[in-house]
Parts: C-alpha cells; structure tokens; sequence
C-alpha cells in the first residue's frame, strides 16, 4: 500500500503505511528506504536522515542509503560526513554516476576545486549523458581557469537539454570570456 500511495502523491499516508511495516518487521529495509524517501518528499531530512542510517546500520554496504544520506549530510553542509558516504558508496560500486556526482560538489564546496573536477571526469566516463555532471564540470572548468574545457563541456550538455537557460548563459559567458564574441551572441 505504501508504494501505491508514494505513486499517487500521498506522502503521509505512505509515511504511516512504511512505519506500520516497520513496527511488524523492524529489518525490513526496502521500509526504511521508502519511508526515508518519502520523509525527503515532506521535508523532514532529520527523519530521512534517520531511516538512511538505520539501513545503514542493518546493512553497511547498501549503495541507495550511503548515496541519499550523503546528498542529506552535503544539503546540511556537513561536507566532509557526505564525502565519507559518497566514497563508500563508489567503493562498492565503482561505476555509478552519482556518487562520483554528490563527492564532487561536496569538495568543491569544501575547496577542492581539483577534487571535484576529477570526480566528474569520473562521473562523465561512467554516464556520458549526464546532464548535471557536464554542466556543472563546465562551470567548475571555467572557475579554474579552463575556459576552452568549461566551453566544451557546456556544448555537450546542451546536445543533450538545448534549451536550459542557465547552461546557454553559462556557455556564452564563458564565450565572452575566451574573447569570441561573435559566438557569444548566438
């Protein structure tokens, strides 16, 4: 029932039906994950926190748990906690975009401008298509200094969403900042 209503849009509903299976059994993870989504849904992270942990403490390795905690702990600006997640995230599964993706922004906001460029080098070789992933190495290629890089990466993901606003600003930016107005302005 809980699925149902997590489809429909009926968070609480689906929030009481998760914690009902819990109560019956209290290792039921695939609970705890939805109830943690839906908590995400509702904007009570504390909750969601609480129930990506509990997984966590119930079966360490579980990818989906350290990739939502980490994005939980990095909107909270606990940086270094959510790169720990991400990092065991990639340790087990060493192909997925997006823990590569999460770790990057979370270095980046810690300073680890380098860092975060080699995570999404990763995340790219992994998912070519990953929209955010190429944005937002183009914004960071740009922010070091690497404009031809940042111009690349801004083309590619507009091959893949042509009219995202911000990726066409971002493009003609950096454009004008590599001196080539003339494209700038298209």
């Amino acid at each position: 029932r809980a699925h149902v209503h997590f489809k429909r849009g009926e968070y609480g509903a689906a929030e009481r039906d998760y914690s009902d299976a819990i109560r019956i059994s209290p290792r039921y993870l695939a609970a705890y994950y939805g109830r943690g989504i839906v908590r995400r849904k509702l904007d009570n992270d504390s909750g969601a926190l609480d129930d990506f942990s509990k997984i966590l403490e119930l079966a360490p390795r579980h990818f989906e748990a350290l990739v939502q905690r980490g994005r939980i702990r990095a909107e909270r600006k606990e940086h270094e906690a959510a790169i720990a997640d991400f990092t065991t995230a990639i340790s087990h599964r060493p192909t997925m975009a997006s823990a590569y993706y999460g770790r990057a922004l979370s270095r980046q906001a810690l300073g680890d401008l380098k860092g975060a460029l080699d995570d999404l080098a990763l995340a790219i070789k992994n998912d070519p298509d990953y929209f955010e992933a190429l944005r937002r190495r183009g914004v960071f290629r740009r922010e070091a200094g690497d404009v031809p890089g940042a111009i690349e990466d801004h083309r590619a993901a507009l091959k893949l969403k042509p009219d995202d606003v911000p990726t066409l600003t971002n493009l003609g930016n950096a454009l004008h900042q590599a001196t080539d107005y003339e494209n700038a302005l298209k």
